[in-house]
């Protein structure tokens, strides 16, 4: 007998279909009429303000204070940094009218330009750049750490949704500080605090390091990367973190007097992270059912479904709520709603909840909990209610242990290690994973990767049985090692 299951479309069959198809399933987001973005549903909202809350407390910890910088960057100030303005381009949309109106034939058209265009943002480092350079004039101003939660717009020529819109959730943070120590230390110190939630929180394996030369951030002198393998094995970059230097300083103007009573530029960083992560989840945890949510990130670890019959009905709850209240310090749902007890239990495997509990007049009389756990296997188990209680914790850290172990599984099965660049050529030909290789940084490497859509995705740390020392492009000496990939 074939296995139902609660997605139409399987990952095995097209992987592209089945994530829009978790995304429906689950009620997560849709598209909307403008092309390129999405309106974000209740559901994907929640999850996202998990996200946020996951984040937040990452930034209290390092001094971070949460503000807000307006959507639209004056062209001349966004034109300040050269190399930044380049980097973002083809991707800025840019508000040169401020009215329209009806013509003869009924058709809008934009009047009143602007004196001088405004740029939407795609990232706010000018705009808050300017700020600095009113707010900063001492070094007893520094550091100055603030981030904010907020849309930003980018001409996505190939949107995604959750992985690439043209308008998108995220925040940002910027930071300027006496000296370059105290920058780098914080650019690595957000890296470390991005690190940790990805594999804490969101439970997934990484590959954590710097982007080559020619991949980091616009006007930054080293930019520093997550990135996660999704179950089709392309990369996904998670957030990343940004060492400015003086660029922006020097930019923006943003100086501060020193102790020494001296007139000096402040070292800045920024950093982020996106409601990419949602796709990240679904992509890394969902399977043929659709979503399985982390326990950090889900909206309700348990939900409760009560089976009413009759005169069922007030005893049937009263234990419902019961359950609920015992549950203390766990995220409960009771859905009491006018539907069948088995439409909603695949309602609810479908967005990915933990836990699921069926509560009928059997449950009452015998002092039981029927619950599944959201694993590949969903099968009903059954437990005195004090046990379940007793238990909750250790079921939602069985949940989350299997999912750390698969994605860690997927990662490790689909990462090779080479030092031939005919066999990274023939194995990308075929496949999708992550290819570990030394690199001394040559130019020929990137052109012959270009040519079978790979790119370089970050330097790595991580401890390989590689001795071999030579560039895997040109055979000159190379220290460091690289992740080569397929990515979203």
């Amino acid at each position: 007998m074939k296995k139902r299951h609660a997605i139409h479309v399987l990952r095995s069959e097209n992987f592209s279909d089945w994530y829009h198809a978790v995304i429906a399933g689950a009620d997560l987001a849709e598209r909307s009429d403008v092309r390129g973005c999405m309106i974000i549903k209740p559901y994907g909202y929640a999850i996202w303000e998990k996200v946020q809350g996951i984040i937040n407390s990452k930034l209290k910890t390092y001094g971070v204070q949460n503000c807000y910088f307006p959507l639209f960057v004056p062209i001349d100030v966004f034109a300040k940094e050269a190399e930044h303005v380049s980097g973002f381009a083809k991707e800025v949309a840019v508000v040169t009218h401020s009215r329209i109106e009806q013509d003869a034939d009924g058709n809008f058209i934009p009047t009143s330009p602007l004196e001088h265009a405004l740029a939407i943002r795609p990232t706010s480092e000018m705009i808050i750049g300017a700020s600095f350079a009113k707010w900063i004039n001492s070094y007893r101003d520094l550091p100055l750490k603030v981030n904010q939660w907020c849309n930003v717009v980018r001409w996505e020529m190939r949107p995604r949704m959750f992985l690439r819109t043209m308008e998108f959730l995220w925040q940002e943070g910027h930071t300027a500080h006496a000296t370059a120590k105290e920058a780098i230390e914080m650019a690595n110190g957000m890296h470390n605090a991005y690190i940790d939630i990805v594999k804490s929180s969101l439970l997934l394996t990484c590959f954590a390091g710097k982007k080559p030369e020619h991949e980091k951030f616009p006007g930054a002198v080293d930019t520093y990367t997550v990135e996660c393998m999704m179950q089709d094995g392309r990369a996904l970059q998670m957030c990343t973190s940004h060492y400015l230097g003086k660029n922006f300083a020097k930019a923006m103007n943003i100086k501060f007097q020193s102790a020494e009573e001296k007139l000096e530029y402040v070292y800045t960083t920024s950093f982020g992270a996106t409601t990419r992560l949602i796709g990240s989840i679904i992509m890394a945890h969902g399977d043929d059912d659709g979503l399985n949510l982390p326990t950090c990130v889900a909206p309700y670890h348990v939900v409760i479904l009560p089976i009413i019959r009759g005169e069922e009905k007030s005893s049937v709850l009263e234990y419902c709520e019961k359950l609920q209240k015992m549950l203390d310090g766990i995220d409960v749902l009771i859905d009491s709603a006018d539907y069948s007890v088995a439409d909603k239990k695949w309602n609810y495997i479908r967005k990915g909840v933990p836990i699921i509990c069926e509560i009928g007049l059997m449950e009452v009389k015998q002092n039981t909990v029927c619950y599944t756990l959201r694993q590949p296997e969903i099968v009903k188990q059954f437990c005195s209610m004090h046990e379940f209680v007793s238990s909750i914790s250790d079921l939602l850290n069985k949940h989350d242990a299997t999912l750390r172990e698969k994605h860690k599984q997927v990662t490790e099965q689909n990462t090779m290690h080479m030092t031939s660049l005919a066999d990274v050529q023939e194995y990308f030909a075929h496949n999708t994973g992550f290819v570990v290789v030394r690199w001394c940084g040559c130019t020929g490497l990137l052109s012959e990767l270009e040519k079978i859509s790979v790119t370089v995705r970050c330097q790595t740390c991580d401890n390989c049985d590689m001795h071999e020392c030579a560039c895997i492009a040109c055979g000159k000496k190379a220290e460091n090692l690289y992740i080569l990939a397929k990515a979203y």
